[in-house]
């Protein structure tokens, strides 16, 4: 189908003073960067300048070309990157490490709103990608799991609660799908593919593996190629193939293409308003006479008056169960 346009990885990265020796860094990492882009190594002032010439190129097409950058830079900074001039867009990767609680997702979904308005870009939603736990695992775990100490024992301590990992992963879904901006999809979330946490360590090919000796395990459990038959897919991804749920109405994948069909007939400007709700529950409504409802307690709660469009669990007596989401046209 072509290319809309390019995600520029390590973004805050190509550019370096290289006239100067470099201080004696615990590690070249982008934790703790200074506000004032005076970092050696990373999100660097000249960088502008390089996105500004890039942009100029994407430009000359018709329509142009899309950009988002991977910046690893301060929330402050970050901006810089996805302004009209420069790559138009960053991701915001807040939610990797966000607990699945209404006021933590209230905290993080206001924050990058304001990002985006500061900057005069369009906000954007990640749940998962390849650098990390897939999400679906992280909330069938414990909170404050410590990812890399489970993917050392293979996946058993803590215990994975996948069930309940796959209705959050749907309800969460549901709820960034539902809001202003653009959503990235991680290959493999639309199988609600687990993390694949007991990879051998003869199959283990990740640099973080390799140069820990073996302390951390690395990213490859997120990276196990995607099942698009059930004769093709890894042990783990048994019944997850694209092939096993094409026909299942109920599937995640399923479920992924009707939100995704609604969502390009129901978005149309950017308008965003959060409503007064209910304790534990996230309610916004958008501009077209729609309103997602996200549920994080542990009781049901009454929906809004309307059609229900989509729900992430199956409903009863106008009510949203416990850790679900579900888009109300008024």
């Amino acid at each position: 189908r072509g290319v809309d346009g390019f995600r520029i990885d390590v973004a805050h990265s190509l550019t370096k003073e290289i006239q100067k020796p470099y201080p004696k860094y615990k590690a070249y990492t982008t934790d703790d960067l200074p506000d004032d882009g005076s970092h050696q190594l990373f999100d660097r002032d000249e960088l502008m300048d390089v996105y500004k010439s890039w942009r100029k190129v994407f430009n000359s097409y018709n329509p142009p070309k899309f950009a988002v950058a991977e910046a690893n830079a301060p929330l402050a900074r970050r901006g810089r990157y996805a302004t009209e001039e420069t790559l138009g867009q960053a991701f915001n990767f807040e939610l990797l490490n966000t607990p699945w609680t209404e006021a933590d997702y209230r905290k993080t979904i206001t924050a990058v709103l304001d990002f985006a308005e500061k900057a005069k870009s369009s906000s954007t939603w990640v749940l998962s990608n390849h650098d990390v736990v897939r999400h679906l695992s992280k909330f069938g775990l414990p909170p404050k799991t410590d990812y890399n100490k489970w993917l050392l024992s293979n996946g058993t301590e803590p215990k994975c609660d996948y069930e309940k990992g796959e209705q959050i992963a749907r309800a969460a879904t549901l709820l960034i799908l539902g809001l202003p901006g653009s959503t990235y999809l991680y290959q493999g979330e639309e199988l609600a593919l687990p993390e694949v946490a007991d990879l051998k360590p003869e199959q283990l090919a990740d640099p973080i593996w390799l140069r820990t000796s073996g302390k951390e395990k690395g990213r490859d459990g997120c990276r196990v190629p995607i099942p698009w038959t059930e004769k093709d897919a890894y042990p783990n991804f048994k019944g997850l193939s694209a092939e096993a749920q094409e026909d299942d109405a109920e599937s995640m994948l399923n479920f992924y293409r009707k939100a995704l069909w609604l969502r390009r007939d129901l978005c149309t400007d950017e308008s965003f308003e959060f409503i007064k709700s209910d304790k534990d529950v996230i309610s916004f409504k958008r501009s077209g006479g729609w309103q997602v409802i996200a549920n994080f307690g542990t009781k049901a709660v009454d929906l809004p008056a309307g059609k229900v469009a989509i729900s992430s669990v199956p409903l009863a007596n106008n009510q949203l169960p416990a850790n679900a989401t579900a888009w109300v046209i008024n």
